[in-house]
């Protein structure tokens, strides 16, 4: 992502720099060169390549060697075994108030040398510092770090009191890297995302901040606890994710801001002290009347161009809106029981001041969503048009890793020719991205921002579509799953649809979310019946019918010991005596696996499902501890005195402390979950001898032993199952090679670790691009297929057609 210089747009901007004079040169030169229409832009160049002797080494590190577009900080790990740390210091003052984003050009030559990268910014007494994720390829590329990322060490005096700068590589693997560094610049972003104290809403606006950033806009996000006035003076567009209970004085400065001629776009409950600023009305809460209701949103007429035409999202219960004056429009409803769009139900609302979405912003359907928020900022703001043109030219221009369209252009032409694909084909679709991409270049020399955007958006789409083509047709043998987290694929019903779409996708198992510790959504005797099994019935018959026709597994997906209950809150009418307590006593909503009682009643379902239904595999979730803080109860302490035939020296154990009753406690929990696979892998042997048996992992393995009892290399070691899905969900291409290397080596692995790709994972939202980046890194180390996470209407949107380019019939 690369926001080009959108500040000529905002004169209200004013930069405050007091920059030493190594840097000064570079600043006015830089400065110079921005200057358009009389306004200077708004960013503070830090530090750029011409000043290179700037930055000083500390004494254990290589000094900074100058390059014709880079500099090389050097880190020679390998020839420094004590080291742990390289360390570089820049001089210099700058007053960074308002600030909110830092971006760093950067590579390495090897990343895998590099285990941390930290960026600090010296203040006082004390420093602002955020980790720097190293990007793909050779060439550097902007990293975006919001001040929201900045934490503190020590007591920094303030952002308008910066004193220096400090890079730091952490090591890695052992070998050496050199640091290539491009320009280090500070941002005050006319798009600025204020991140909530409450921990959901600020998982919401982070996300609209990465979606902002997925589409190049210039947004930085700052925490809303802090922003001062001044941290908001000159933004075009504030973001907000709504909460109950927002920062005290929030809708005074969101007033100021619109007073000044300033919009906002806003996600999830509406406070009622911002409605009247923003000319909406908040309603009260709407549950979802049924499982099929509010699992997303289709815009009408009334919606400004841009916007996608459907979202998906999946809201349990909604705080609608509504217009507080006739000039407001509601454009887009949610969704009812028979997909069409609810009229009394309002999923974003707009006004001349705001925009404003019912619900926040989970992860899921990322392009979709970041469609709509760049089509509701280019309308609340016009002024971010020529952003977004240049963001989208320069996103087509340096598509994905590729140094230059033309580059991307020759490349897979080349590609699809070695592999013997369809070159005739694939030479329309960059043929078409060439004239895309030309028509781009026009609009944007001729200031025609919407003509260029568009263009430049419809060639990076004829790459992607081109990049899918030139992928090496998949071994005939290779595994390829999806987890379905709602368990009822596509959308309810819709099975012989749903086993359709996986089909062409190349899709060969498929893992439904139907069994908890407490619930099923099919029939099992000692469960309680699921919402979903209540309104819709058994969810397994009908889908195991579809994927026999459609010649795909089914393997389902036990959630093992979690009752799955909201912030894992014992449910009500609990014996306690079931669940498991945190270090402080209080309970869980996990049965504890010491119980006899807990081991035989997941041992049964287990049984029972491998037993009625001819499924082809069952998949183990959840076996493992919620934490590090679980499990210390009286049950737990009895169990593990009785193994040790003594009395615990310390309850609850430190299990940070090292000792040896930690350890030992550590090594007894994990044996407790090794156990149960002990005791049912035979179980289940004598019912079904050709099941398949797999379990979903953490993937930091052995830390993974300590922090939540798996020690899934042991399952491996003794045949307790036939496979394990480590879940590798990381968008850094280069860690992930690490981490297949490491999995696949690990003794008798071989065929049976198949890692799970983060598609749409929390925080990991991987392109089309990243993901044929990760199942090729997959391939190449070893492993003998992957598993997607997770399966919906998005997927089925945007990703199935470019997985299936070239998965054959």
């Amino acid at each position: 992502m690369n926001p080009p210089s959108f500040q000529r747009l905002l004169p209200t901007f004013r930069a405050r720099i007091r920059p030493a004079p190594v840097q000064s040169l570079a600043f006015l030169l830089a400065l110079a060169a921005a200057m358009g229409g009389g306004t200077a832009r708004a960013d503070t160049v830090l530090w750029s390549p011409s000043a290179t002797a700037a930055w000083t080494a500390d004494a254990r590190s290589p000094a900074a060697r100058p390059g014709p577009r880079h500099t090389a900080l050097p880190s020679p790990f390998a020839a420094s075994p004590q080291a742990d740390r390289f360390t570089w210091n820049l001089p210099g003052t700058f007053d960074l108030s308002g600030v909110t984003r830092i971006r760093i050009d950067l590579a390495a030559d090897r990343p895998a040398a590099v285990r941390r990268l930290l960026f600090y910014l010296r203040s006082g007494a004390g420093w602002y510092v955020a980790s720097v994720e190293i990007p793909d390829g050779a060439d550097p590329r902007p990293v975006h770090l919001s001040r929201s990322a900045f934490q503190t060490e020590g007591t920094p005096a303030g952002w308008d009191r910066i004193s220096g700068l400090r890079l730091s590589p952490f090591r890695g693997d052992g070998t050496s890297a050199d640091l290539r560094l491009a320009s280090v610049t500070a941002h005050r972003d006319p798009i600025r995302v204020l991140i909530p104290t409450d921990p959901f809403a600020a998982r919401s606006a982070e996300r609209m901040l990465g979606l902002f950033h997925r589409h190049g806009l210039p947004a930085g996000g700052l925490r809303e606890a802090d922003a001062t006035p001044g941290d908001l003076a000159g933004a075009a567009l504030l973001v907000l994710s709504g909460n109950e209970r927002p920062d005290p004085g929030l809708a005074d400065r969101v007033a100021s801001h619109i007073r000044a001629g300033g919009r906002v776009i806003g996600a999830g409950p509406l406070p009622s002290s911002l409605a009247p600023a923003l000319g909406l009305r908040a309603q009260p809460f709407v549950a979802r009347p049924t499982l099929r209701h509010f699992h997303g949103y289709r815009f009408n007429a009334a919606a400004p161009p841009g916007v996608p035409t459907e979202v998906v999202e999946n809201a349990w219960g909604l705080t609608p809106v509504q217009p507080a004056t006739p000039a407001g429009r509601v454009i887009a409803h949610w969704l009812d029981d028979r997909g069409d769009p609810s009229p009394t139900h309002p999923a974003v609302v707009l006004t001349s001041q705001a925009a404003w979405i019912t619900f926040p912003v989970l992860a899921g359907d990322p392009e979709a969503k970041a469609d709509l928020l760049e089509a509701l900022a280019l309308h609340l703001a016009p002024s971010l048009w020529p952003a977004a043109a240049r963001a989208a030219l320069e996103k087509a221009e340096r598509f994905h890793t590729f140094a230059s369209f033309e580059t991307a252009v020759q490349t897979l032409d080349r590609t699809v020719q070695a592999l013997d694909g369809d070159r005739q084909a694939v030479g329309l679709v960059l043929a078409s991205a060439r004239r895309h991409h030309a028509a781009a270049r026009t609009g944007l020399a001729r200031r025609d921002w919407a003509e260029a955007h568009r263009q430049a958006r419809a060639a990076r789409l004829q790459l992607r579509r081109a990049n899918a083509m030139a992928q090496p047709a998949p071994p005939a043998d290779e595994f390829r799953g999806i987890w379905d987290h709602q368990g009822w694929g596509l959308r309810p019903g819709a099975w012989d649809e749903t086993f359709a779409a996986l089909r062409r996708a190349g899709i060969t198992a498929y893992f439904p979310d139907l069994v908890n510790a407490r619930e099923s959504k099919m029939p099992l005797a000692g469960l309680a019946a699921h919402r979903l099994m209540q309104q819709e019935g058994d969810m397994l018959t009908p889908a195991l019918a579809a994927a026999r026709r459609a010649g795909i597994e089914v393997h389902v997906w036990k959630i093992c010991w979690s009752l799955m209950t909201p912030q894992e809150a014992p449910p009500p009418g609990w014996d306690p005596k079931l669940l498991q307590q945190r270090r402080d006593g209080s309970p869980l909503g996990w049965l504890n696996p010491v119980v006899p009682e807990n081991r035989e009643r997941e041992m049964a379902a287990i049984l029972e499902i491998a037993r009625r239904y001819p499924v082809d595999g069952i998949h183990l979730d959840y076996h493992r501890y919620p934490g590090p803080d679980a499990d210390f109860s009286p049950a737990t302490r009895a169990a593990f005195e009785r193994a040790r035939g003594r009395r615990a020296a310390t309850w609850p154990p430190d299990l940070n402390d090292g000792s040896a009753e930690s350890r030992a406690f550590i090594a007894w929990r994990a044996e407790v979950l090794t156990g149960f696979l002990r005791e049912l892998r035979p179980r289940l042997r004598a019912v079904r001898p050709d099941l398949v048996l797999s379990a979903a992992v953490w993937a930091e393995y052995p830390a993974g032993v300590r922090s939540v009892g798996q020690d899934w290399g042991a399952w491996l070691r003794e045949d307790l199952v036939d496979k394990v899905f480590p879940m590798t969900y990381m968008a850094d291409l280069e860690g992930f090679r690490r981490e297949m290397a490491r999995q696949q080596a690990m003794p008798r692995a071989r065929g049976r670790v198949i890692p799970g790709l983060g598609l749409t994972a929390g925080r990991v939202q991987l392109t089309p691009e990243q993901m044929f980046d990760q199942i090729a890194a997959a391939r190449a180390a070893g492993a003998p297929g992957f598993a997607l996470f997770s399966l919906d209407p998005a997927a089925a949107r945007d990703v199935f057609p470019l997985l299936g380019a070239r998965a054959g019939p």
